[in-house]
């Protein structure tokens, strides 16, 4: 795979996929992410440091440790009927999820959590977020532009976007090809380099600047933790694997 982005053939009614209770029952990216998780407190004992949460630390580093933190308003795309990344930051002031099942949002809400159903390009929500995060989800719209301009909307100033998807241009990419593990078609119908992930934040509104990739997986995340992140050794794991396995992470400040 060497072009930047491919787009898979989009059927009609793709959105039914995630309507079927089976789906997520099969699918949850509670699979996705494993079972065993590696997990220690901050400082505060208010968020675990785990692969789901890994990025919050890396975004936000001693600041993501304070109390202040708590003030933080958090929206998730895609958290699955697992609870996602958003089972772990309950601790702060305002924490929502959105899906577009109706059964993962009535089973999250069921446990607890403030859940909104719709459509990542279409939903409106009366107020904004200081970090939106997305999972493993972007791959699956069907309109990435909008939907990227929506968050953007939905985003607080200096607000950050937190997602990751495949990197088509990763070595594992390229020798899989085919048989890549992100290909996965009509679930996945855009395979995204870095490159392009900036062109469509950019459009929607993004400064270019203010968009970092890390272009390593969740495999990778894990290995940080048990190599004591954000200590000097698992900074140097992160550097060597950069574009070497499936996965990339992009952080985008408003």
């Amino acid at each position: 795979m060497e072009c930047s982005l491919v787009q898979a053939n989009v059927p009609e009614n793709v959105e039914l996929i995630y309507g079927d209770d089976g789906y997520f029952a099969e699918k949850s990216t509670g699979t996705t992410f494993g079972v065993d998780r590696i997990e220690r407190r901050t400082e505060y004992d208010n968020i675990p440091l785990n692969e789901r949460t890994f990025d919050i630390f890396n975004a936000f580093g001693e600041a993501a440790k304070s109390r202040d933190f708590r003030s933080k308003k958090v929206l998730e795309i895609g958290p699955s009927p697992n609870g996602g990344t958003i089972r772990y930051l309950t601790a702060l002031a305002d924490v929502d999820g959105l899906e577009i099942s109706e059964f993962a949002t009535d089973y999250l809400k069921g446990l607890g959590f403030n859940m909104y159903c719709g459509s990542i390009k279409d939903v409106h929500i009366d107020k904004t977020y200081d970090i939106i995060l997305a999972y493993e989800v972007v791959e699956h719209l069907r309109d990435p532009k909008a939907s990227f301009i929506n968050i953007f909307n939905h985003l607080a100033a200096r607000g950050v976007f937190i997602f990751s998807t495949g990197n088509a241009k990763s070595l594992r990419a390229w020798l899989n090809g085919r048989r890549w593990s992100y290909f996965l078609p009509p679930q996945h119908l855009f395979y995204y380099a870095g490159d392009t992930i900036t062109r469509y934040l950019e459009i929607a509104g993004f400064g270019k600047n203010g968009i970092k990739i890390h272009k390593y997986s969740l495999w990778s995340k894990r290995q940080a933790i048990k190599l004591g992140f954000p200590g000097p050794a698992s900074k140097v794991l992160l550097r060597l694997v950069s574009n070497l396995t499936s996965g990339m992470t992009v952080y985008a400040i408003k």
